[in-house]
């Protein structure tokens, strides 16, 4: 895809340029919501999305997946990520608490663990 979904086609197109139709499309793309339109030597060529489709997006150098319903951009769902077969990423896990209480208090491990523990929450590894 050249970039975003666009309700209307672009003014100049060229073959072999792909485009996601959003909703509401106008012009040459009346009736062809969420398709993705195609420059072709003839025209435009519309192809019907199916839930689990997925596209490059060269504009914002991401992929993008239509849920049944509309384009996910830059959104991408999986059960666990893997590298080599070695599960990397999976389920987010049950929120942990920050460090507390304890008879010997380590000022700089509490904020450490505490950082970590942040960045783990923010990339919802962890549940906050």
């Amino acid at each position: 895809m050249e970039g975003p979904s666009s309700a209307a086609p672009p003014a100049s197109p060229t073959v072999g340029q792909c485009y996601l139709v959003a909703a509401s499309a106008t012009d040459a793309w009346t009736g062809y919501d969420h398709h993705v339109a195609c420059m072709g030597e003839g025209g435009w060529v519309f192809l019907a999305p199916t839930p689990g489709m997925i596209v490059w997006n060269k504009a914002a150098d991401s992929f993008g997946y239509f849920d049944g319903a509309s384009w996910k951009p830059g959104v991408w769902s999986a059960a666990a990520f893997a590298v080599n077969g070695v599960k990397v990423v999976g389920a987010q896990l049950p929120a942990i608490g920050n460090p507390s209480g304890g008879a010997t208090i380590d000022a700089q491990a509490r904020t450490s663990i505490a950082q970590i523990l942040d960045a783990l929450r923010t990339h919802g590894l962890i549940a906050v």
